[in-house]
């Protein structure tokens, strides 16, 4: 979702040319589809894309508490055609949670976002329970900052299990990001046959799953390949998970008959005549 190193970047996109089986059980659940993208995709014009494939992007913000994706604003009128819009934030270890999360507050303050996400990854980072704290901060401190958003944990299931989940029982006794959505990555080269993500421990459910960085950029409206994203369950579903509902079209008001008086300059005669409105 973030930074990459080659090797790695090469290997999972490997992996996901060989994962057809999963892609198609993926797409015959007739899932909510869309990218998530950051400066890596170059540019993106969904008018580009395979017309009617894409019903949400999510772009990066924002990292740390100075950087800021250059991409970001060239992005976001590209994702504002979608249905859904999200945002998202790499997080940096050794900086305050809330001061990382007021960043990207303010970063993304005037546009309109369904979904915030918080990144928890390895790369640049110390993988420890300071760490899992920084994380705990950012994702109170998005939550009360943008109420109206549905904000998610991006991670993987081993990151979940070997630093999230021991750091919470050690930290507060319990798993506390259970309150939080889970935006699952997890690439193909662990199948599960059923078409779903391999789930962490204590989690039995997920919102959004990565499920891989090798969506052809011609396809999706890049360009460069780009992670490809579900939603868990459909369009409707979706809708109804972000509280997106499609107004009816206003009703056209009904215009009032004109009367008009018609004279005749030679004779003086006058006569009235109704011109009906159109209904």
């Amino acid at each position: 979702m973030n930074q990459r190193n080659f090797i790695k970047h090469w290997i999972h996109r490997a992996q996901a040319w060989f994962s057809v089986p999963q892609a198609t059980l993926i797409g015959l659940k007739q899932r909510a589809y869309g990218v998530d993208m950051s400066r890596y995709q170059g540019t993106f014009n969904p008018a580009a894309a395979v017309p009617g494939l894409l019903d949400f992007g999510i772009i990066k913000a924002t990292e740390g508490t100075t950087y800021k994706d250059p991409e970001f604003e060239n992005f976001y009128p590209g994702i504002s055609k979608l249905t859904a819009q999200g945002a998202y934030h790499y997080l940096k270890s050794n900086v305050s949670g809330v001061s990382q999360a007021n960043w990207f507050l303010d970063t993304i303050a005037g546009k309109k976002f369904h979904m915030l996400v918080i990144d928890f990854e390895s790369t640049g980072n110390v993988m420890n329970d300071a760490f899992v704290h920084v994380l705990y901060d950012a994702l109170v401190r998005v939550t009360t900052g943008r109420p109206e958003a549905k904000v998610l944990l991006y991670t993987n299931p081993n990151f979940y299990n070997t630093i999230i989940y021991p750091a919470a029982i050690r930290i507060w006794g319990r798993d506390v990001f259970t309150d939080w959505d889970l935006f699952i990555a997890q690439y193909p080269f662990l199948v599960n046959l059923d078409g779903e993500p391999v789930m962490p421990k204590n989690r039995a459910d997920w919102k959004l799953w990565q499920f891989s960085n090798a969506g052809i950029a011609a396809e999706h409206g890049t360009k460069y390949p780009v992670d490809r994203d579900v939603f868990n369950g459909g369009v409707s579903a979706f809708k109804t998970w972000l509280h997106i509902t499609t107004e009816p079209p206003a009703p056209t008001p009904s215009l009032p008959d004109i009367q008009v008086v018609l004279g005749d300059d030679v004779t003086y005669e006058k006569q009235t005549v109704i011109l009906k409105a159109k209904q």
